[in-house]
């Protein structure tokens, strides 16, 4: 090992180099990996239409990224969600095979999902052979951290942008771009614009939810509806809070989020949020009643503020919402999750389902035996969350608030939820640090290493 007060030589120097490359690599493709999730980004990279054969592509680099990070010397993957996962995803695509309700977009999703799993599991074990269990998740949650912030970033400067009149937000007009897009622009007749390729900017005709934030459409980074911006970068917040320390960052930090949520004016995104703050509540009881006190007051005390100064008519959108057809789709996606008729059902990634209002056209089903593994798989999330819950230090809170802000967001499309990379990062993430490596961890220091090697 190297000590840190000893100059590097050459050779030394060269191995540094070769490393910090090799950790560019590896936090590039776990990027690419999750901007699979409702993101432009990988349609501006490939030059293709299409979403399944950017998932295909993306499967293939995964695996031959392995094969050239790792040659050959792979560790076989100890994960109980993982191989849960896998008997998911075949039961997926039996039952839609079956049914014919899309067996080869489930079979294209687990041949991605599964690459990306395994990727993420060999990095892990590369790193874990120098650094302890907290420095191995930060690695990985490297790449995932530059999504969250271009996008916070791209939404900030472009909202600010527009505001001050200094570009358009109807230039680059891009409806033909993805067929990301083809839903909105079909059905609901919205007009996606990229100005300059800063930002999407949605024009909908669906109205403005908060005035002056929505008046000039919707500022979306690089994702294609204010939801998905909302569900795939606010899980980052914690993880944010939890590396920068500082006041001043941590400032700043809440302060982009703000504009981001009300950008978005997301009612799951809010409710998420809700939630995660009722359930910090819970934590700091635990912790300090002191702590609980403060949290509750300076709460209490900011509703009071807005329910005296603020005109309560802007926030009408969220009562709106819960009337409107995006409140159907939730309901319809989480019940047909809990209802199923048949024994295999159909593919859970085929929405044909969200049209539960007219149950007799409805022609899919989770079936009993999906049903029960998804119980068994969300049971297993539920106890490795339990887990983190009652540990003490900063960073099992960071990683029980990143899981949970997920899950909860993720209720608005279910099941639907297999077929995401970010849900396979999130898995991931979670048994990490409820593995039996980070308990050991608990009661010891461990010193810090150089990772000096790529193989």
């Amino acid at each position: 090992m190297i000590e840190y007060n000893q100059p590097l030589n050459g050779e030394d120097t060269k191995q540094s180099m070769r490393s910090k490359v090799c950790s560019i690599m590896d936090a590039a493709l776990i990027f690419l990996n999750l901007s699979t999730c409702y993101s432009i980004i990988p349609y501006l990279l490939f030059h293709v239409y299409n979403r399944y054969i950017i998932l295909i592509i993306i499967g293939f680099l995964n695996i031959l990224y392995i094969l050239f990070r790792f040659k050959w010397k792979l560790w076989p993957v100890r994960h109980s969600l993982f191989g849960l996962y896998i008997i998911i995803s075949i039961s997926c695509v039996i039952s839609a095979f079956f049914t014919d309700t899309g067996w080869s977009s489930a079979l294209v999703y687990m041949f991605s999902n599964v690459s990306f799993y395994v990727l993420l599991y060999q990095l892990y074990k590369h790193y874990s052979r120098s650094r302890d269990v907290e420095h191995c998740i930060l690695s990985l949650m490297s790449g995932y951290i530059c999504l969250a912030a271009l996008s916070v970033i791209s939404v900030s400067l472009v909202f600010t942008l527009i505001k001050t009149g200094i570009i358009s937000p109807t230039i680059n007009l891009v409806n033909s771009m993805a067929d990301l897009f083809d839903d909105n622009v079909n059905r609901l007749g919205q007009m996606y614009y990229f100005p300059y390729y800063l930002s999407l900017v949605e024009e909908s005709g669906m109205g403005v939810r908060i005035p002056f934030f929505q008046d000039n459409g919707f500022v979306l980074g690089y994702f294609h509806e204010p939801n998905s911006l909302a569900f795939m970068t606010f899980p980052a917040l914690f993880i944010l809070l939890y590396k920068n320390k500082k006041t001043f960052f941590r400032i700043a930090i809440l302060s982009l989020y703000m504009l981001v949520m009300l950008v978005c004016s997301s009612v799951t995104n809010i409710a998420s949020l809700v939630c995660c703050l009722l359930l910090y509540l819970l934590y700091s009881v635990r912790e300090d009643i002191k702590t609980f006190v403060l949290v509750s007051s300076l709460i209490f005390i900011v509703i009071a503020l807005v329910v005296l100064t603020v005109d309560l008519e802007m926030f009408q959108f969220f009562f709106d919402k819960l009337d409107s057809g995006s409140s159907g789709y939730s309901q319809s996606t989480v019940l047909f999750a809990f209802t199923p008729r048949t024994l295999l059902g159909s593919s859970f990634y085929n929405l044909d389902y969200v049209d539960w209002v007219n149950p007799e056209i409805r022609t899919t089903d989770v079936g009993f035996v999906n049903f029960i593994l998804n119980l068994i798989f969300m049971g297993i999330c539920a106890v490795k969350m339990y887990k983190l819950f009652w540990k003490k230090d900063a960073l099992s809170m960071a990683v029980f608030f990143f899981a949970a802000y997920f899950f909860l967001h993720s209720t608005k499309v279910a099941m639907v939820s297999y077929s995401l990379s970010m849900f396979i990062f999130v898995c991931f993430i979670l048994s990490l640090a409820t593995s039996k490596a980070r308990n050991a961890e608990d009661s010891e220091v461990t010193e810090p290493c150089s990772d000096l090697s790529c193989n």
